[in-house]
């Protein structure tokens, strides 16, 4: 348990539990997507480059990540962007998958 502790201190980790999350909502309740408000979703595909950018830049950076999952935060004008990259992450390796 120690070993995951320390796996999810690790920035780019959160976007594995978040995605996962998601991505199972999904599975269970048969639809795209509902977080934010309708019309989240569309806006994220529309700006996954930027959000994939910001993250990546706060990573190499060492910034907090905060303003991608907290509840307090937006990004970009826009609540909880984090969990599309994680959603996104996960729904590619499920594909991969046999």
């Amino acid at each position: 348990m120690k070993n995951l502790e320390k796996l999810e201190e690790e920035a780019l980790m959160w976007l594995y539990p978040e995605g996962f999350a998601q991505g199972f909502e999904d599975i269970f309740t048969g639809r795209p997507w509902h977080l934010e408000h309708e019309g989240w979703f569309e806006w994220c595909e529309r700006n996954e480059r930027y959000i994939k950018e910001e993250f990546s830049r706060r990573v190499q950076k060492n910034e907090p990540l905060n303003p991608f999952f907290g509840l307090w935060y937006k990004l970009f004008g826009m609540r909880f962007t984090g969990y599309y990259p994680g959603y996104r992450f996960i729904r590619g390796l499920k594909r991969r998958s046999p």
